[in-house]
């Protein structure tokens, strides 16, 4: 059994919190976050009754095998190093970090503490995405020319995320972007053109682009387009709507990677949120983001490296990190 402690009580927090309970191989032992009110009301939900406001003294206090670090994207780098320089696997939510330096310093602790270290893009564990890998690996599309990936939200997440005005488009959606197209087809990004957009939100006091769309040039020769926004309506139907083509030389693939793939017409449309997820004859849930949280349970359960390592987390954070520059500058970013 994997005794787990989590850092951070929001939005992500809650769904970690949720995960560890549903996996048999794991048990969310102590729940850290500067509000002690909000991971007691999170302990509360899911049976945990040590709790903590200082990651610090969870670390010394509670004997942890692996930590997941939920905090937002720009505080990962503090919990990461404390919990690795304690001796604890980590799970940590994406992106591995907002600046380079951030991401050498979790390196670096990595190998210093030889633990086991997971930065959770999990949409490398969807079916789609294994589905998808298996057949660019069999060489079924031979050499990629061409990748285009979509992703878009409503506008009401930006409302949800109280550090809204303190991330962007790119690292908040592009970054699944970023991961799963390097997962898919390999090599490096040796350049970016990325542009963004401000308007609506702004307009509503957040100093975030509506949207930011970014080219890649690839070692490889290929070249990838991604586009991603956050301003869909509120009654935008499918709630997350992620598209993906693949295009080589001997054929092509689309696939619809978005979490509400079911359609139902009745008075209205709906798009529930379904992805081959739900509840079994047993009572046991199953989606692709609970998959790859039990990914990493195993992975440590049998003594395996998971991914992606801080080395992958690393490279998604550089291309994201050109992304945001080339939006900057209106120039051609070369890695």
């Amino acid at each position: 059994m994997v005794r787990m402690g989590l850092i951070g009580a929001g939005t992500m927090g809650n769904m970690y919190a949720n995960a560890f309970t549903q996996c048999k191989g794991s048990e969310l032992v102590a729940i850290c976050d500067l509000d002690l009110g909000k991971a007691r009301s999170l302990g509360g939900r899911y049976g945990v009754s040590k709790f903590y406001k200082d990651y610090g003294e969870m670390l010394a206090a509670e004997e942890l095998d692996a930590v997941t670090v939920a905090t937002p994207d720009f505080h990962h780098r503090g919990p990461a190093v404390a919990c690795l320089r304690a001796g604890k696997h980590v799970l940590c939510e994406k992106p591995l970090a907002t600046t380079m330096r951030d991401c050498a310093a979790i390196r670096n602790a990595v190998h210093r503490a030889g633990r086991k270290f997971m930065v959770n893009y999990g949409n490398r564990h969807k079916m789609q995405t294994y589905a998808m890998k298996a057949r660019l690996d069999r060489g079924e599309l031979g050499r990629i020319e061409n990748v285009f990936v979509q992703l878009r939200e409503p506008i009401h997440k930006t409302g949800t995320l109280a550090w809204a005005g303190e991330t962007t488009p790119a690292f908040f959606l592009l970054s699944h972007c970023t991961d799963t197209v390097l997962y898919l087809i390999g090599g490096k990004v040796k350049e970016v053109y990325a542009r963004a957009n401000y308007g609506l939100l702004k307009s509503r006091g957040l100093n975030t682009p509506d949207c930011q769309v970014a080219m890649l040039g690839m070692d490889s020769g290929a070249t990838v387009v991604m586009d991603a926004n956050w301003i869909m309506p509120e009654g935008f139907a499918r709630g997350i709507d992620f598209t993906m083509e693949l295009i080589g030389e001997k054929g092509s693939i689309y696939a619809a990677m978005r979490s509400h793939d079911m359609e139902v017409f009745g008075e209205k449309a709906e798009c529930p949120d379904y992805d081959g997820s739900g509840v079994d004859p047993l009572g046991v849930k199953h989606s692709w983001w609970l998959g790859s949280v039990y990914y990493f349970i195993e992975c440590l359960e049998r003594d395996v490296g998971p991914h992606p390592d801080v080395e992958e987390g690393m490279e998604v954070t550089r291309v994201l990190l050109a992304i945001e520059q080339s939006c900057r500058t209106g120039r051609i970013v070369r890695l």
